[in-house]
Order: C-alpha cells, then structure tokens, then sequence
C-alpha cells in the first residue's frame, strides 16, 4: 500500500478570476404555502411584515434591502404546493414572486445568522418592532424549516 506524503501547508487558495459563490435556492413552495401567509402577513406573529401600521417600512423604499408587495390574500396552497390561481400568482413578476426573492435575499442556511431571524427578533437591536421571539418556537421552526429544505 502506497502512502502519499504532503510536504509544506497551505495557507491561501487562489479561486481564480471568475469565482462566484454559489446562490442558495430556497424552497419556493414553502414560502408561498408557509412563511409569507405565517410569518410575512402575520398568521402566527398578528404583526404583517413587522410592522404594527405605523412604519409602513417593507412596503415603502425605507427598507430596500427587504422591499415587498402587498397581497390581497396568501397564496392559494394545497398539501404544500401553490394550486388554483395560486400558480399564477407566483408567476416571475407577480408580487408574491417578487416577495419570494426579496426576502430570499435576507435568508440563510444556516438560519440564526439570517437576517430574517435576526432583525424581526431585535437579535439585532435597531429593528423598529419586535415581530416574534427567538423563543417563539412556532416562527423560529418555520425559518429553521425553510433554511433546511
């Protein structure tokens, strides 16, 4: 049996000139289906988007990082899945798509280092509102469930 010996360490790794990170592609159905009509337009939190009504902030350009649309309803979901009109409505363009890959931006796979848990929970203290409670198990397992599928 052979034994491969490696001489010397190294410390730095050269990526070359056209590196990228790769994109994380979040689940889209539950997003649709569980995190906007839950946690975006307030089932679980009774506070839509963090706001009580008095900021108005994710549905103005006051917070452009998470900019989002207003829906008249939640996304019509059926065992998981966008059914009926639902399906166009997640569209490309439509605002729940819109909605998708905004607050796709502030999530992570590693989910406590997300900005959607760290601001709504005032994790990070310059929030306006507290929209849920890192021990709100209900929300903290919707976005822990999110970054995992």
């Amino acid at each position: 049996m052979a034994t491969a010996l490696i001489s010397g360490s190294c410390t730095t790794v050269d990526p070359g000139p056209n590196f990228q990170l790769p994109t994380i592609q979040f689940n889209a159905n539950y997003f649709f289906c569980v995190v906007e009509p839950q946690i975006i337009m307030g089932g679980l939190t009774k506070t839509p988007c963090g706001d009580n009504g008095s900021h108005g902030c994710h549905y103005s350009d006051k917070v452009p990082e998470m900019a989002l649309e207003q829906l008249a309803q939640p996304v019509e979901c059926a065992g998981g899945v966008p059914v009926g009109q639902g399906v166009s409505d997640t569209a490309s363009g439509t605002p729940a798509a819109n909605n998708y890959a905004s607050v796709s931006d502030q999530m992570n796979a590693i989910y406590t280092t997300a900005p959607i848990y760290l601001w709504p929970s005032q994790t990070i203290s310059d929030h306006p509102v507290m929209v849920f409670s890192t021990s709100d198990t209900a929300v903290v397992d919707i976005i822990k469930t999110w970054a995992s599928l």
